[in-house]
């Protein structure tokens, strides 16, 4: 996950994130302690035989465990005050949480009632935190596993016959990476066509000029939209299914004149 200079093994988020994790644990004994005490408390009584046979169970009556003036010859002992224990116990999962960037996944769920415009910027803001360690992950990491993996069932004979496009590119690939974290950093460009869609709105109702909209090839866009928001395959149509629908629209638009 990350390696220092002149190392040859990495250390994973949770060696970054010890000390913390350790400190939790630790937390976590006291507070169970500090808990027991309060749904468990401790009494105080001024002498074994001062009131007798004293009962713990609901309901019970204890003669004998209140003086005359009121005073009461029973008591519990004081526990303190358990939230404290618990948050700092949050604050220690705060640092655990961002060592194992949880924070940066936490887009939705913070304002779920947000539009898809501000959750792409949220995204893409995402995406340019993580980029940095997903840049080496998968340049340091995958890249070089998965040709080495390439390498090994080519040379067993267990990869199957190359398709033409990469006859023709004499064998050579780009590895085009489409987990969730990968998606997030492309989120900027998805980002920024909206933002081109509002401010080509904008430009429209003040001037009722629509030409900044020429501008935009939405054939070349659509696809890399729906890649970014992750759209199934089986989804999507095709160029064939594209062009007969287009030319449906248009034989019903000259229909109505």
């Amino acid at each position: 996950y990350v390696t220092g200079p002149g190392e040859i093994y990495g250390r994973s988020p949770a060696m970054l994130a010890l000390p913390s994790i350790k400190t939790l644990n630790e937390q976590k004994k006291t507070v169970l302690k500090q808990g027991h005490r309060v749904t468990d408390p401790v009494l105080l009584a001024h002498d074994d035989g001062a009131v007798g046979a004293f009962s713990l169970r609901p309901g019970s009556l204890n003669p004998g465990s209140m003086s005359k003036d009121g005073k009461r010859l029973v008591d519990v002992l004081p526990t303190g005050n358990l939230s404290v224990g618990f948050e700092m116990m949050n604050q220690e999962r705060q640092v655990i949480n961002e060592a194992f960037l949880i924070t940066l996944f936490q887009i939705l769920t913070e304002n779920p009632q947000m539009t898809a415009t501000e959750a792409l910027e949220r995204a893409k803001e995402k995406g340019m935190l993580v980029s940095p360690t997903m840049g080496r992950q998968q340049s340091e990491y995958l890249g070089p596993m998965i040709d080495r993996e390439i390498d090994s069932l080519s040379f067993q004979g267990l990869l199957p016959e190359m398709p033409q496009v990469l006859l023709e590119a004499a064998g050579d690939f780009d590895i085009q990476y489409d987990s969730p974290l990968s998606r997030s950093q492309r989120a900027e460009e998805a980002a920024g066509f909206f933002r081109y869609i509002d401010a080509a709105g904008q430009y429209k109702n003040l001037t009722g000029d629509n030409s900044m909209f020429d501008h935009l090839n939405t054939d070349v866009a659509a696809p890399v939209l729906m890649e970014t928001f992750a759209l199934p395959v089986s989804w999507q149509n095709t160029p064939e299914m594209i062009a007969a629908t287009r030319e449906q629209r248009a034989e019903e638009a000259e229909d109505q004149k």
